[in-house]
Protein backbone atom coordinates (compact mmCIF):
# COMPACT_ATOMS: atom_id res chain seq x y z
CA UNK A 1 0.00 0.00 0.00
CA UNK A 2 0.98 3.90 -0.32
CA UNK A 3 0.23 6.67 -1.34
CA UNK A 4 2.73 9.71 -1.16
CA UNK A 5 1.66 12.30 1.33
CA UNK A 6 1.92 15.59 1.80
CA UNK A 7 1.05 18.25 4.56
CA UNK A 8 -2.29 19.43 2.71
CA UNK A 9 -3.59 15.33 2.25
CA UNK A 10 -2.26 14.75 5.90
CA UNK A 11 -4.48 17.59 7.00
CA UNK A 12 -7.52 16.41 4.89
CA UNK A 13 -6.97 13.20 6.00
CA UNK A 14 -6.83 14.69 10.62
CA UNK A 15 -9.75 16.80 9.28
CA UNK A 16 -12.18 14.41 7.73
CA UNK A 17 -11.71 12.10 10.46
CA UNK A 18 -12.49 15.15 12.89
CA UNK A 19 -15.68 15.25 11.20
CA UNK A 20 -16.88 11.27 11.55
CA UNK A 21 -15.27 9.68 8.39
CA UNK A 22 -13.67 6.37 9.72
CA UNK A 23 -9.85 5.37 9.79
CA UNK A 24 -10.95 2.65 7.28
CA UNK A 25 -13.06 4.99 4.98
CA UNK A 26 -9.76 7.19 4.54
CA UNK A 27 -7.65 4.26 4.25
CA UNK A 28 -9.58 3.31 1.32
CA UNK A 29 -9.56 6.42 -0.34
CA UNK A 30 -6.00 7.52 0.45
CA UNK A 31 -4.61 3.96 -0.13
CA UNK A 32 -3.24 3.94 3.40
CA UNK A 33 -3.59 1.34 5.73
CA UNK A 34 -5.85 1.47 8.48
CA UNK A 35 -2.66 1.11 11.18
CA UNK A 36 -0.90 4.55 9.54
CA UNK A 37 -3.84 6.51 9.16
CA UNK A 38 -4.39 5.73 13.15
CA UNK A 39 -1.14 6.95 13.33
CA UNK A 40 -1.88 10.17 11.59
CA UNK A 41 -4.96 11.22 13.02
CA UNK A 42 -3.23 10.37 16.70
CA UNK A 43 -0.35 12.45 16.19
CA UNK A 44 1.93 9.64 16.06
CA UNK A 45 3.43 10.84 13.02
CA UNK A 46 3.23 14.21 10.56
CA UNK A 47 3.44 16.10 13.76
CA UNK A 48 4.71 18.99 11.25
CA UNK A 49 1.54 18.88 9.52
CA UNK A 50 -0.79 19.27 12.66
CA UNK A 51 -3.82 21.22 11.73
CA UNK A 52 -4.24 24.61 13.27
CA UNK A 53 -6.30 24.87 16.50
CA UNK A 54 -8.28 28.02 14.95
CA UNK A 55 -9.31 25.65 12.28
CA UNK A 56 -10.63 23.02 14.26
CA UNK A 57 -14.28 22.54 14.50
CA UNK A 58 -15.42 22.90 18.37
CA UNK A 59 -15.53 19.62 18.91
CA UNK A 60 -12.06 19.04 18.04
CA UNK A 61 -10.80 21.79 20.05
CA UNK A 62 -12.75 20.01 23.03
CA UNK A 63 -10.30 16.92 21.85
CA UNK A 64 -7.16 18.53 21.52
CA UNK A 65 -7.41 20.28 25.30
CA UNK A 66 -8.20 16.58 26.46
CA UNK A 67 -5.56 15.27 25.05
CA UNK A 68 -3.28 17.99 26.06
CA UNK A 69 -4.51 17.73 29.83
CA UNK A 70 -3.47 14.08 29.63
CA UNK A 71 -0.24 14.70 28.47
CA UNK A 72 0.24 17.28 31.31
CA UNK A 73 -1.44 15.71 34.17
CA UNK A 74 -1.90 12.03 33.27
CA UNK A 75 -5.28 12.30 34.16
CA UNK A 76 -8.32 11.57 31.96
CA UNK A 77 -10.49 14.94 30.95
CA UNK A 78 -14.03 13.59 30.38
CA UNK A 79 -15.17 16.20 26.85
CA UNK A 80 -18.45 18.19 27.93
CA UNK A 81 -21.28 17.06 25.74
CA UNK A 82 -21.50 19.67 22.80
CA UNK A 83 -24.13 18.09 20.91
CA UNK A 84 -23.15 16.82 17.36
CA UNK A 85 -20.12 17.10 15.65
CA UNK A 86 -20.19 19.83 13.30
Amino acid sequence: MGTKLDYSKVRSIRKSYELGITQEQLAREFNLSVTYVGRIVRGACWQEAAVPFNELSEYGKYKKMAADYKRMTGEDYTIPFIGEKE
